[in-house]
């Protein structure tokens, strides 16, 4: 008993939608995997060599993941959505732009509570700036210039201090 060529051809098209969009799934989990992967040994090492705090390690690292799970949630909305409006073209556009809108949403999302959470400024040189001056980030201008003219007197060479200091 033959079956008729479109049943054929339907069946077709679903194993071939379901495989690729489980490989698709695969790829983009393993993708992610790497990328925070990299992201959190970086991270990691900087800390071990004595170049960013421990706070800023951490950080850093729940930002990448706050970024990477942002990103695969608004393009799997994003294709569902674009999926409604145009099966094919829309799956993928949606997808796409969900992606960007969702890594970028929960990047700055993830910014600002961590830095608020664990105290730090914006970037590692601002954070070793304020280790050096002995302040936090949230200190006043008058704070910083204090501070940097206390400095100056205590390592200024002629006033006893060392011309590397």
């Amino acid at each position: 008993m033959e079956r008729p060529l479109m049943a054929v051809v339907q069946s077709n098209s679903i194993a071939t939608l379901i495989v690729g969009t489980a490989f698709g799934a695969v790829a983009k989990v393993f993708i992610v995997i790497g990328k925070l992967g990299w992201r959190a040994v970086k991270n990691i090492y900087l800390w071990w060599k004595g170049e960013v705090s421990g706070k800023r390690c951490v950080k850093e690292i729940i930002d990448a993941s706050a970024e990477m799970l942002g990103g695969v949630l608004g393009c799997a909305e994003g294709a569902m959505l674009g999926t409604l409006v145009c099966p094919w073209v829309g799956t993928a556009v949606g997808g796409l732009i969900g992606a960007v809108v969702g890594a970028t949403l929960a990047a700055k999302l993830s910014e600002y509570l961590t830095g608020k959470f664990f105290d730090l400024p914006k970037s590692v040189a601002l954070e070793n700036a304020y280790k050096t001056l002995g302040l936090t980030h949230s200190c006043s201008n008058g704070e910083i210039n204090s501070a940097y003219h206390r400095l100056a007197l205590k390592h200024h060479p002629d006033k006893g201090g060392s011309k590397e200091d």
